[in-house]
């Protein structure tokens, strides 16, 4: 199965200059768990031209208990972890679990060239698990009818 196949799309952008409340308000809104955060003005779109990072749920909670402040007080980069972890929407499921447990993280920003196309979590792969199961046995008759003939 292919990241394309459990990804959230589109992405959730937010400019550099929005604050923690925008981005929290944006959360809510769209029912994702992170927003990746953009320079202003720059659209949302792409990587590589001075994306700024991701910020999760965890992020605000982390960044409100910190400071003390309300939300609407702190700016959206000093919650934003950096850099993004990629990887390519034809890329498989397993890619991309193998990639989250190297660096440690529960989120990816799919890239198709330098263009956001979504975001896949340990959420959508587990939502999916079902389907990357039923593939896998049909992988393995597809096998064991090949060593059979």
């Amino acid at each position: 199965m292919l990241v394309r196949e459990v990804m959230s799309s589109p992405a959730v952008t937010m400019s550099a200059s929005a604050n923690l409340q925008a981005v929290a308000a944006a959360m809510l809104d769209t029912d994702v768990g992170s927003v990746i955060v953009t320079p202003d003005g720059d659209g949302g779109d792409a990587v590589g031209r001075g994306t700024t990072g991701i910020i999760t749920e965890s992020d605000v909670l982390r960044a409100a208990r910190a400071t003390g402040r309300p939300l609407a007080a702190i700016d959206a980069t000093a919650a934003a972890s950096a850099p993004l972890v990629t990887i390519s929407p034809d890329r498989t499921v397993r890619m991309a679990v193998d990639e989250m447990i190297e660096e440690e993280i529960k989120r990816l920003i799919v890239v198709d060239g330098f263009d956001i196309v979504g975001v896949v979590t340990l959420t959508d792969i587990a939502l999916s698990y079902s389907e990357i199961r039923s593939e896998a046995v049909a992988l393995a008759e597809r096998t064991a009818a090949d060593w059979d003939q």
